[in-house]
């Protein structure tokens, strides 16, 4: 069987050389250059700059310490904070060994054995023990940039994390604070429909008694006993409505039910908010100030770094390593002292089977999807703050027709009372202004929550409030 003789050495070692000068004549490319609409440092601070405390000051407006407490007890026991200060405990821990990764490493070395030699006429010599110990180092030389990529990715994932963290805290006293609004709004409902099926009951008895007298037709009677079923009924069904937002407040906070009812007990209701005034247009800068879009905006620097990280791996790397130690024998006398620079080793992908060529790939692919989730942050932040803002303008527009609507069919209704006593209404009008009397006031509860929900929502929006600015051009986004 004819085969080729194999390639001389001496051919192998200029076809090397070409490939390596080859690799070196060529630097990966660089990554993505940022967009000019975006600011190349993030100059919006975050939301109470972070500090738990601060966050709590913000709160303080509504004069309500318990809503307090009840913020720091349940972002102490959320399931979502406890997650998000894992993760940034875990990128912190990535960005330590992504810096670590750049700078020489030095190892250290122990060994000691025990041996004899012999010879064609027997035994040498007795035992002898030999030890040493050396430290090892080695350093890998950034030649494209690669490993300051890492390092810029572990950096941009850390604070994208810590954004995470904030955005957490900000969702859950948003959370407590709804919750809390809207047990208060039921209960204020509950004491409402309770005073309305007193008044009920008092009116079906007193239509009881007129009837037996002759003085009252029996459809008349039987209306208003209807209608305190009715009323008897409808609060049955408000107290089970109460009990489950209490019991929702509970599991946030992890409060028992006893100790809620407890620091609740005898609690005024929470004013509105007399913080700084609802912006009606909001600068840029503090709407980028929302911790969700600091994260996005992080994450799609840590993906442009790993497109760096992708690209230098394709490239050759150059290893430095060397090594110092010292050797003894116990038994022959010897001792010395070795050290050694190098070699300097130069390391070339040659056959991968395309496999860096796709994770670079792969890396710009991610790149675009970070670009794309900062597009739909930004736009969702827009949307929430521009929700926010309408559903606090329509319940301010409404305040001054629900309170008259109220006040008038409060008068209708204290008209129509003495009328009926006087026999001069029947059972069946009586009636209809009672349940218009009642709605008007139920709206004015509704009108009133649904303000201060808007508040929180705007809260929200803005990633944990807002300081009244000047109007600056719209949000950058992303291409």
């Amino acid at each position: 069987m004819n085969c080729k003789p194999p390639l001389p050495h001496r051919m192998l070692l200029p076809l090397l050389v070409g490939a390596v000068l080859s690799a070196c004549a060529s630097a990966p490319p660089p990554p993505p250059a940022p967009p000019t609409v975006v600011p190349a440092a993030w100059s919006a601070p975050l939301p109470h700059n972070g500090d738990p405390a601060r966050l709590q000051d913000w709160w303080r407006q509504w004069n309500d310490p318990v809503l307090l407490e009840l913020i720091v007890d349940a972002q102490a026991v959320s399931a979502d904070l406890t997650e998000a200060r894992a993760r940034l405990a875990q990128a912190q821990a990535a960005q330590i060994a992504a810096t670590a990764a750049g700078r020489p490493q030095v190892d250290g070395s122990l060994q000691a054995a025990r041996a004899t030699t012999s010879g064609p006429a027997g035994p040498g010599g007795p035992p002898a023990t030999q030890a040493a110990a050396s430290l090892l180092m080695n350093w890998e030389l950034d030649l494209w940039g690669g490993q300051q990529a890492g390092r810029d990715a572990a950096d941009a994932r850390v604070d994208a994390s810590a954004a995470r963290w904030h955005d957490a805290r900000v969702a859950v006293a948003a959370e407590v604070a709804r919750a809390r609004v809207s047990l208060r709004h039921c209960e204020r409902s509950l004491a409402l429909t309770r005073a309305d099926v007193e008044a009920r009951g008092a009116l079906a008895r007193l239509s009881t008694l007129r009837a037996q007298a002759g003085l009252e037709a029996p459809a008349a009677t039987a209306l208003l006993t209807a209608s305190a079923a009715q009323g008897r009924a409808e609060q049955r069904d408000q107290q089970t409505r109460c009990a489950s937002e209490r019991q929702g407040l509970a599991a946030l906070t992890g409060w028992s039910l006893a100790r809620l009812d407890q620091r609740l007990a005898g609690q005024e209701d929470a004013p509105q908010p007399a913080g700084p005034p609802i912006p009606q247009r909001l600068p840029a800068e503090q709407l980028q100030q929302r911790p969700d879009l600091r994260a996005a905006d992080r994450e799609w620097l840590a993906a442009r770094a790993d497109v760096g990280v992708a690209d230098a791996a394709r490239y050759p790397r150059l290893t430095l390593s060397g090594q110092i130690g010292r050797v003894g024998q116990r038994g022959t006398g010897g001792d010395a002292t070795t050290w050694s620079l190098g070699p300097l080793q130069l390391s070339l992908p040659l056959v991968d089977g395309g496999r860096r060529d796709a994770e670079a790939q792969a890396a710009r692919v991610r790149l675009a999807a970070a670009a794309a989730r900062y597009e739909a942050t930004a736009r969702q932040a827009v949307r929430e703050v521009e929700q926010a803002l309408l559903a606090h303008d329509g319940a301010s527009a409404r305040q001054a027709d629900v309170r008259e609507a109220a006040d008038g069919f409060r008068r209708a209704l204290a008209a129509t009372e003495s009328r009926h006593r006087a026999g001069l209404a029947s059972a069946q009008e009586l009636e209809e202004a009672r349940r218009a009397a009642l709605a008007a006031q139920q709206s004015v509860l509704t009108w009133e929550l649904e303000q201060k929900l808007a508040w929180i929502a705007l809260y929200r929006a803005m990633g944990g409030g807002w300081t009244p600015a000047e109007p600056s051009p719209a949000l950058p986004v992303r291409p």
